[in-house]
């Protein structure tokens, strides 16, 4: 297990029982999955609710360009003006 390269990645300073743990841990975690890989899910039937769109539909609302304008608290000659960043 690759325990030193994870906690590099994740920029983890671990002990050595804190790495001999973490791999404890992944390793458990692995065998789980590999048990989840030996569970047959063919007879299995997907719920409907599961594929529906739940999210609202995008409507387009075409606004005047001025009216957003007045919103914002600095314009200049139609453009939005905003602070120099450079």
């Amino acid at each position: 297990m690759e325990i030193d390269h994870i906690a590099k990645l994740a920029k983890l300073s671990l002990s050595k029982s804190e790495k001999k743990e973490l791999e404890k841990d992944f390793k458990k975690i692995l065998g789980f999955v590999e048990k989840l890989k030996e569970v047959d899910i063919e007879k299995v039937k997907v719920k409907d609710t599961l594929l529906k769109n739940v999210l609202r539909k995008d409507e387009i609302k075409i606004q005047d360009p001025s009216s957003l304008l007045k919103l914002f608290p600095k314009t200049k000659k139609g453009y939005l003006e905003v602070k120099k960043i450079l």
